[in-house]
């Protein structure tokens, strides 16, 4: 899993990384009139540790954090493998994750 936030102001996304880690790059830039824009990124584990820490105060994710909690649940250890039971189930929430991230209206 992967989390982005984007933010033209860096001093914010330089708190989430004090934080929890990860990583700032600046976004390039589309339209010379544009602000400058930069996405703070945090991956794996720490990823994980964030979602369980912000969950209780989500609104609008607050559906795709339980898939990414739930997904996580299942993803075997190091050195094992998936089973096929656990795989269904894992690509359920995956589809069920992208459903709910997916823009525009639902027809």
């Amino acid at each position: 899993i992967r989390i982005l936030v984007v933010n033209t102001d860096v001093s914010v996304l330089e708190l989430f990384k004090d934080r929890w880690g990860g990583n700032i790059t600046a976004n390039k830039r589309h339209k010379s009139n544009w602000k400058q824009s930069y996405t703070w990124r945090l991956s794996h584990s720490k990823a994980y540790d964030f979602i369980r820490e912000i969950q209780p105060f989500l609104v609008v994710k607050k559906r795709q954090s339980q898939f990414a909690l739930d997904f996580s649940e299942l993803t075997p250890s190091k050195g094992n493998r998936w089973s096929e039971e656990s795989l269904k189930e894992a690509t359920k929430l995956i589809d069920s994750l992208r459903k709910a991230n997916k823009k525009g209206v639902e027809i």
